[in-house]
């Protein structure tokens, strides 16, 4: 795939790196302002300021009007600028300057390296919506996030996300959280030391136009134990923990772990549609929160596989509590075991709470503990 690199003249305005605007259909004119930032202040789960930062925010004027003929869908115009902070706004003298009539208006954050920069309609933006992701140039400072708006120019116009939710930057990504851990099983086994825990499965790049399990799909791929610097860095696909937040720690029966405040156990993947086994060999392509634990020196893991795991929701993993040993590899779900657990699915922006299970699960071979929210 080619890739062209743009370089962008400055402009006069310190945060605008590009400004290129093609001439509508209309002699009138509007002025475009906006404000946009994130709202994850608002939820219960608390996130980073990182989370929401726009290193880079693109903004898109499409025309969106059947009767211009070969100039519907045309863009319009197009800004970049480099805010480095959760909000930005612009208006007055530096407000866009737009035509009248229907258009389609799209904000793009951290758009990604690969994201083709001369986008000229909006099937080109639809199209790299789709199919072009990337886990490799997304960071917890950068992740890629975006909002679109439709509307009829007739005047001068002003979007805010913070009194239109249509237009939160919503982000690629999914966010999962391991929140609490209880140690229950019989006492005559001893301690149990919590390594840590990871996601499996977890798609690095994903073409959505293949359909190919062996590049939709991809599991991480470092070795069964996870060494030190693995429990530190979390270096499998999609998966993140600060240093401080490791949950290393030996738990005698009835002990538990809770995250830190300070530090939260967030890990993070692209969404996955997967819902069973997906290819002919049987694999299993469910995201899986997997908990890595030690008892008398051998290692053992408690699959958890959460069917369906979308975009911007945060999945909270909490009150879990094992009674029995888990596999012997974290790619197996547990047959003989019994599991409590609490799983609640927010909103990652507003703290809305969309699904949620509490119960306990029996692990079986068909089915695992695999959660459909």
């Amino acid at each position: 795939m080619r890739i062209i690199t743009v370089i962008f003249a400055a402009a006069a305005l310190a945060t605008a790196a590009c400004d290129k605007e093609i001439p509508g259909p209309s002699p009138e004119g509007a002025e475009l302002s906006f404000s946009i930032g994130g709202m994850e202040t608002k939820a219960s789960v608390a996130g980073t300021n990182a989370e929401s930062t726009m290193q880079t925010l693109d903004v898109y004027v499409f025309f969106n009007d059947s009767g211009l003929g070969a100039a519907n869908g045309q863009l319009e115009t197009y800004r970049r600028y480099t805010p480095g902070a959760t909000t930005f706004s612009i208006s007055g003298k530096d407000a866009i300057k737009i035509s009248l009539g229907a258009k389609t208006v799209v904000f793009v954050a951290n758009a990604p390296s690969d994201m083709v920069a001369g986008i000229k309609k909006k099937s080109d933006y639809d199209n790299w919506s789709a199919h072009s992701w990337s886990f490799a140039q997304n960071a917890t400072d950068k992740f890629t996030m975006s909002s679109m708006k439709e509307l009829t120019v007739t005047g001068d116009v002003r979007l805010d996300s913070s009194t239109d939710p249509s237009l939160m930057l919503r982000r690629q990504v999914s966010r999962v959280e391991f929140k609490g851990f209880k140690n229950d099983l019989p006492s005559a086994l001893g301690k149990l030391t919590l390594e840590g825990a990871y996601l499996y499965n977890v798609n690095k790049s994903i073409d959505n136009s293949t359909g190919s399990d062996d590049n939709y799909w991809r599991k991480k791929d470092v070795a069964t134990a996870l060494g030190e610097t693995a429990l530190e860095k979390l270096v499998n696909p999609g998966a993140y923990l600060p240093a401080s937040a490791k949950c290393t720690g030996s738990l005698s029966k009835g002990a538990s772990w809770t995250e830190k405040d300070d530090y939260k156990y967030f890990m993070y993947g692209f969404p996955n549609p997967a819902t069973e086994a997906s290819d002919a060999t049987g694999k299993d392509w469910v995201t899986k929160l997997v908990i890595q634990t030690k008892v008398n020196g051998i290692r053992y893991y408690y699959p958890i596989g959460i069917k369906g795991m979308e975009s911007n929701k945060t999945y909270v993993v909490n009150n879990v509590t094992v009674s029995r040993l888990g596999s012997t590899s974290p790619d197996k779900y547990v047959s003989t075991a019994a599991l409590s657990i609490s799983i609640t699915v927010r909103d990652w922006d507003t703290g809305t709470i969309t699904g949620s299970y509490n119960g306990i699960l029996e692990g079986n071979d068909a089915q695992g503990w695999t959660i459909n929210l």
